[in-house]
């Protein structure tokens, strides 16, 4: 039963004619809103086939009084349909709707009333299905990794997910915050699609709704949708570290981890053709040979400067060889020979080849401790480059992450970003002990879309991560 608020009026001597000698009354005003509820099921199961798809019937309870309207909206995030029902005895019920021209997939009944003293309910909704489609259209999550969007990846957007529809189709997909709508496409192709890159750049940050449809064969379009997903273009990527990441963590790769290397053999002295960063050239020289064998099946040859005595040479093949073994298969599977100089110049990879400069090492490499994550980065340049550089996927990664993992790898994105970015990838993934929660977040922010590329390749990357 509705309830009253009442209410003491007392009129003034000018008026107490008209309210009946002076006396007080009571007025009974009504302020409370009614309630108003869907059924539990709708159609039987909440699913609205094709032959009950042009006369549903929706229905509820109301405490409003009999003959009062209920407002119905129906909306599928593309068209919305409105009807009525009217109030009698405490339930509504609204005549038959037509859904059918409607995208198959959720659709958002909303309803709401008013009493006849003017006071509006609050509004409820349900969802129930409309599945007169043969062909089913879904999303992939997470969006954007982890259901958030940020600002880098609100540019470059792009959503994944499934269908039975035949390859080539083209399956829809639509953004909104609500009040703005950002379309774009995706093609069929092997069951899966995947949306174009889109910039979202229109929508006003909160929660965004994203809904897909394809059609059948017969043109009837189903559809779905992933709601409430937060989208915040505040959010802005992290600047850069100042310094590589061979000197960000000094514990990544240890002379404790295991090696794959098995044993060196002597091979006389031969011409071979050697870079040198002492003179920023190939030179040919007769170098001392020494062949490397590793129980992951690997075979290099170690070639050393003729600078070296023969016992010297020995020394620096043994222990770069040892070395060398310590890295991830993958990281191994290019390198075909290993240059060693003395002289204090930069390490480097290319080439099927790692070069050493063993005067940088004693000077500065292992005096840090980074000398096994400087091959890391190098052998990431020898079996990784040419394989990454210029795959879409590597350059949609740099775009959605927004930024890179050191002014390095900024500076020189097309030549250094992966062989940074694998260094601290494999701290992340396979010695995430070693980091420091400021490391770990800001690898987080830095490289999450470089870091799920890396996961997809399904690297070999033993021994390391054994």
């Amino acid at each position: 039963m509705k309830k009253y608020l009442n209410i003491i009026v007392t009129c003034s001597l000018l008026i107490i004619v008209a309210c009946g000698g002076g006396e007080d009354e009571s007025i009974l005003t009504d302020t409370i809103p009614p309630t108003i509820s869907f059924a539990n099921s709708i159609s039987g199961d909440n699913i609205v086939s094709d032959t009950e798809s042009t006369s549903l019937v929706v229905f509820g309870l109301s405490d409003a009084e009999n003959k009062q309207t209920v407002g119905l909206s129906l909306s599928d995030n593309v068209a919305t349909i409105t009807a009525s029902a009217i109030v009698q005895n405490g339930a509504w019920t609204s005549d038959g709707i037509d859904i059918s021209a409607m995208i198959d997939g959720p659709i958002l009944i909303t309803a709401d009333v008013s009493d006849a003293a003017g006071n509006k309910a609050k509004s409820v909704q349900k969802e129930i299905t409309l599945a007169q489609n043969d062909v089913a259209v879904r999303i992939t999550q997470p969006i954007a990794l982890d259901n958030k969007i940020v600002l880098a990846e609100s540019r470059v957007i792009r959503v994944y997910g499934t269908t039975g529809a035949k390859d080539g189709q083209t399956v829809t997909i639509r953004f909104t915050d609500g009040k703005n709508t950002v379309t774009t496409t995706g093609q069929v192709s092997g069951g899966s699609w995947v949306s174009t890159q889109t910039d979202l750049s229109n929508l006003i940050d909160g929660n965004i709704t994203i809904s897909a449809s394809v059609a059948n064969a017969a043109g009837r379009l189903s559809q779905t949708s992933v709601n409430n997903i937060p989208l915040d273009k505040t959010i802005t990527p992290p600047a850069p570290s100042r310094e590589g990441t061979i000197n960000l963590n000094r514990n990544i790769m240890t002379a404790d981890d295991p090696t794959t290397y098995v044993s060196l053999r002597p091979n006389g002295q031969a011409t071979r053709t050697m870079f040198d960063r002492r003179t920023n050239s190939f030179n040919q020289k007769i170098a001392r040979l020494f062949n490397a064998t590793y129980s992951d099946g690997f075979n290099i040859e170690i070639q050393v400067n003729p600078e070296f005595t023969e016992a010297e040479a020995l020394v620096e093949a043994e222990k770069y060889g040892t070395e060398i073994g310590r890295l991830p298969k993958v990281l191994k599977r290019d390198v075909q020979t290993l240059w060693i100089h003395k002289g204090e110049e930069l390490f480097g990879g290319g080439n099927n080849n790692i070069l050493i400069h063993t005067g940088l090492t004693a000077k500065v490499y292992e005096p840090l401790g980074i000398l096994h994550e400087t091959l890391i980065h190098e052998g990431s340049h020898t079996s990784l480059d040419s394989y990454i550089k210029d795959d879409p996927e590597w350059l949609y990664a740099q775009k959605a992450d927004g930024t890179f993992i050191s002014e390095y790898a900024r500076d020189y994105s097309n030549r250094e970003d992966i062989a940074e970015s694998f260094v601290l990838y494999i701290a992340y993934r396979f010695r995430p002990q070693v980091l420091s929660s400021t490391l770990k977040k800001f690898i987080e922010e830095a490289m999450s879309y470089r870091m799920d590329y890396f996961d997809k390749q399904n690297f070999d990357l033993a021994p390391y991560n054994q």
